[in-house]
């Protein structure tokens, strides 16, 4: 068996006061192989069944043969539970869930959001644009984001591999802000500008990501959900934070969704913070593809005042692939 499993015998034994001996060779697979390590193997069985069957058994070895013994032989006294892993430990370890670009719907998408910030209730038209391109011969994703705002126009384009749906770059613009992103697989580097004033951008990561916003609604619409779906994601968020936020996610069940644009059968979507952080949300996914974002909520971060807001579909929505 594979070790883990044997420590957790030599454990259950060791709790209920059963003697135990144990012998690991960390040179070793499955079985003994290695020449020293069956004879010492084969030694101390010989003497186990001497000692608890009576029978006889050669007491002598030879030095090599001992000294591989003591090596082998461990003190069950030390020998502790393994570590389960925790959500956040997976959320943060496991490669990225694997993801169908074609399932994502393609074309122009009108939403409308509702907010609350420090009591008032703002309302926000925006659309999506998505186009599957090609870049130096590599199949993308572009996805553009307009939106008009208190503070007035605001502009989000990513480019996302057009396989993986892994971000390549991203920018951003806000009145007279602007952030331009590069990702990688273990780091986000770029600048933030406001005006005259410059900042550069590096986060390091421990692993490949997702986008955020836009694009993990792209991604989503991307995953093979089905009822009783379940994985974990993360994803980098730069902007007034620079870190890398872990969710575990899971798909609740169907439910029919009217928005503005229509009556719709979707599959319900939780995303769970495991950080700690909070900023759950709840989203809507048709469950007919090519997919498409129908409705989300949650809530925004704590330097927007961590007030609820709400994401839907209107009408005018256009589908189909842009050349």
């Amino acid at each position: 068996v594979k070790k883990a499993e044997a420590d957790q015998i030599v454990i259950a034994m060791r709790e209920k006061g059963l003697p135990v001996e144990y012998i690991v060779a960390p040179d070793e697979g499955h079985g003994f192989r290695g020449r020293e390590n069956r004879l010492a193997m084969f030694a101390r069985i010989e003497q186990f069944l001497g000692q608890h069957l009576g029978g006889r058994h050669q007491e002598s070895m030879a030095d090599d043969v001992a000294t591989k013994l003591d090596e082998i032989t461990v003190d069950v006294a030390s020998v502790e539970k393994p570590k389960i892993a925790t959500g956040l430990d997976l959320a943060k370890k496991t490669p990225l869930p694997q993801v169908n670009a074609g399932d994502v719907a393609l074309g122009t998408h009108y939403y409308s959001s509702t907010l609350s910030v420090q009591g008032q209730e703002l309302t926000i038209e925006g659309t999506r644009l998505f186009e599957a391109a090609e870049e130096d011969g590599q199949a993308v994703l572009r996805l553009g984001t307009k939106a008009s705002t208190p503070m007035g126009d605001a502009s989000d384009d990513f480019v996302l591999d057009g396989q993986s749906l892994r971000p390549i770059r991203r920018t951003v613009k806000q009145g007279p802000a602007t952030i331009e992103l590069s990702y990688g697989d273990r780091e986000v580097t770029g600048q933030m500008q406001a005006g005259p004033q410059q900042m550069p951008v590096k986060l390091d990561l421990e692993a490949p990501v997702f986008g955020s916003d836009a694009a993990l609604d792209v991604v989503l619409s991307g995953l093979p959900l089905a009822e009783g779906y379940r994985t974990y994601l993360r994803y980098a968020e730069v902007g007034m934070t620079q870190r890398v936020r872990f969710f575990a996610l899971s798909v609740d069940g169907t439910e029919t969704i009217e928005v503005p644009a229509g009556s719709f059968e979707t599959y319900r979507v939780t995303l769970e913070a495991l950080d700690g952080e909070g900023g759950d949300v709840t989203s809507w996914f048709t469950v007919e593809t090519p997919r498409k974002l129908v409705k989300s909520s949650g809530t925004l971060p704590p330097q927007m005042g961590g007030g609820p807001i709400e994401t839907v579909l209107t009408t005018g929505s256009t589908d189909g692939a842009s050349e």
